[in-house]
């Protein structure tokens, strides 16, 4: 006999909960209380453009998520963009993306404001 479970929420955790325990051969039903799915991390529609729910992404390097995608097949419906976050410091903005890619291999720097004080002197 399968055994069946259920779920509340189909953001990410729910979604990934319920695809690890079918395959595991559990019989999974999700419940979610929202128009869409994907929780914090779906979208809403405003004035004709698409805008987050709430700020989340995830890294290439993070190998879990990665695995995820090509295990549920979704590799080519994934587009990788370079980032655009960024900080407001010191009177000024900086990408947070070219900051880290510019000195993550110089292991002289022991935190982000070091890195952000060389930038800004």
């Amino acid at each position: 006999m399968t055994k069946k479970v259920a779920i509340v929420g189909a953001g990410f955790t729910g979604l990934s909960l319920g695809f690890d325990l079918s395959k595991s051969g559990f019989d999974v039903t999700i419940y979610e209380k929202c128009e869409a799915i994907g929780g914090l991390a779906s979208t809403f529609e405003t004035d004709g453009q698409k805008l987050e729910r709430f700020y989340h992404h995830w890294f290439t390097s993070d190998q879990n998520v990665m695995t995820l995608i090509k295990d549920l097949g979704k590799e080519s419906s994934i587009r990788i963009r370079n980032t655009n976050t960024g900080m407001y410091y010191a009177n000024n903005f900086y990408k947070l993306s070219s900051l880290l890619k510019k000195y993550v291999v110089d292991k002289s720097y022991k935190n982000i404001d070091e890195i952000i004080m060389k930038e800004t002197n």
